[in-house]
């Protein structure tokens, strides 16, 4: 069949649009309740996301200025509250693992018999 530039013949009309079938048309599937609220949810999370970067610059420049500051002026970094916070979970961390003393060996042996010889074999013995 030959290539042409005009329009499908429908009903003896040039230019005419054949009908769909609606019959055939798959219907558009709905989104539950749960799944639009996931939707919104997830689109506003995707909105806010230069918002929370710009926010978490800022907090970090501010840590580091902090800390440049500290180390510049032996000036205390934190609140006396945020101290005494670090302090007591210091504290608490030391009361949950006692510290360790080097290990010593003791010349002690212990042997546990529990009348199994008649099943060894001479090599396990």
């Amino acid at each position: 069949m030959p290539y042409t530039t005009q329009s499908p013949v429908v009903d003896g009309e040039v230019g005419a649009v054949p009908p769909s079938n609606a019959a055939q048309e798959e219907p558009v599937p709905t989104l539950s309740k749960n799944k639009l609220k996931k939707l919104r949810r997830d689109q506003a999370w995707e909105e806010g996301r230069e918002k929370r970067r710009e926010i978490r610059k800022i907090k970090n420049k501010e840590r580091k200025e902090r800390k440049r500051a500290a180390a510049h002026k032996d000036v205390p970094s934190e609140s006396p509250q945020a101290k005494m916070k670090a302090e007591d979970a210091a504290e608490s961390q030391a009361a949950k693992k006692p510290k360790h003393s080097k290990n010593i060996q003791l010349p002690i042996s212990f042997v546990i018999d529990c009348g199994f010889d008649d099943l060894m074999s001479d090599g396990e013995r």
